[in-house]
């Protein structure tokens, strides 16, 4: 008996030691840190050889320059750089105004102060001057200027042209009897009254001018790196020049007028450059609607220049008339600057500013040999013409 109940309790302490007593808490374990997951970054998109996706071989990004990692970093987008790019038809239309440097200081008119009447004879060295050449001012033209090109991912093809119409400056100077040109030794039917030169009543003197440009470039860029573009072509310009001088001799002081005693001596030069050309431009995106840029010309080429002078008296007497042709070296350099403002993206508008300079050329003031006895004048090609003025266009991409 007290064997079995002995085994019995060995049993019930056995099971109470294995078990939990009802009510007990278990000691808290905090859980185990996991391990993050891996971040999922979606592929890039981009237009594919099958169209928009994600990228893959082949695939190009929205705008030049756009990178596949970082293309919050890249260049700027909107109008500016949709400009830039595809292939296809551009142009542009604008006006332009180009003001000619002055023609300089030389007089070709003096007073005679001698009071001494209409004796024909010519006012000393030291006569204050009547009128130079710097009393016509700067001429100042206006004209249009038109661009067409074609363009493809890496050239483009361009026509480019400008025209200013002749633009006339003149200035006139009246003194009966103390008027004396710095004309001397006149052909037989000039003589007027003791000379048609000396004590003249009136002296006027006219300035023309026009200008002309056509040339064809081709452009080389990179469409993925924004940079330079070189620029490879020919170039045409025409520049003519007029200067008229007319003398006066009694119309104001001796009565009745005679057209025998007046006469004009004209000027005349046409320089046509025909020339390779090289140049450099390059422009650069502020954001996205504004760019600024600038280029670089130089062509050097053959130069085929006409000149002629006229001494024509009034009632159509001619007492001299030349005229010369010859060819030469000549060349010219321009400079441009602009800022662009893009409207859309198809259409931005350039405000510029531009240099032009050519060099070894016929000036019309540089031709006058002042001695008469001389009819084919100094031909002097050794003369440079500088203009300088704004421009505005409207440029479209197609």
């Amino acid at each position: 008996m007290t064997t079995r109940w002995m085994g019995v309790a060995l049993i019930v302490a056995g099971l109470a030691a294995g078990a939990p007593a009802w009510g007990q808490q278990l000691p808290f374990q905090a859980p185990q840190p996991q391990p993050e997951p891996i971040p999922y970054a979606p592929p890039p998109v981009g237009v594919g050889p099958g169209g928009p996706g994600l990228a893959g071989p082949g695939a190009t990004f929205p705008y030049p320059g756009a990178s596949a990692g970082h293309p919050e970093e890249d260049c700027c987008t909107g109008p500016c750089q949709a400009f830039h790019q595809g292939c296809g038809w551009y142009s542009g239309i604008g006006i332009m105004a180009l003001r000619r440097q002055r023609l300089g200081n030389t007089a070709f008119a003096v007073f005679d102060l001698s009071n001494a009447g209409d004796t024909g004879i010519g006012a000393p060295p030291n006569a204050p001057v009547a009128v130079d050449f710097d009393n016509l001012g700067a001429l100042f033209a206006l004209g249009g200027r038109a661009t067409l090109g074609y363009r493809t991912d890496c050239a483009a093809l361009e026509f480019s042209g400008f025209y200013l119409p002749d633009d006339e400056r003149g200035v006139q100077v009246i003194a009966p009897g103390r008027l004396d040109a710095v004309f001397i030794n006149p052909p037989p039917g000039f003589t007027g009254t003791n000379g048609l030169f000396q004590q003249a009543d009136r002296i006027r003197a006219t300035f023309r001018s026009g200008l002309g440009n056509a040339e064809i470039n081709g452009r080389w860029f990179s469409n993925e790196q924004p940079g330079p573009q070189f620029l490879l072509g020919v170039r045409y310009v025409d520049l003519q020049e007029r200067f008229q001088i007319f003398t006066d001799d009694d119309s104001l002081s001796r009565l009745p007028r005679s057209p025998a005693r007046s006469a004009t001596y004209t000027s005349r030069t046409f320089n046509r450059i025909v020339a390779p050309q090289l140049g450099i431009a390059c422009d650069k995106c502020l954001c996205d609607w504004l760019a600024v840029g600038g280029s670089l010309k130089g062509a050097w080429g053959v130069n085929f220049v006409h000149s002629d002078l006229l001494l024509q008296r009034g009632d159509g007497l001619v007492g001299l008339s030349t005229d010369n042709a010859r060819t030469r070296f000549s060349h010219l350099y321009e400079v441009g600057l602009f800022v662009d403002i893009h409207c859309v993206d198809r259409a931005r508008l350039r405000i510029g500013y531009n240099f032009l300079w050519l060099v070894d050329v016929a000036e019309a003031v540089d031709q006058i040999d002042y001695n008469l006895a001389n009819p084919n004048g100094t031909r002097n090609n050794n003369g440079s013409v500088f203009y300088q003025g704004p421009l505005i266009e409207l440029q479209l991409t197609y």
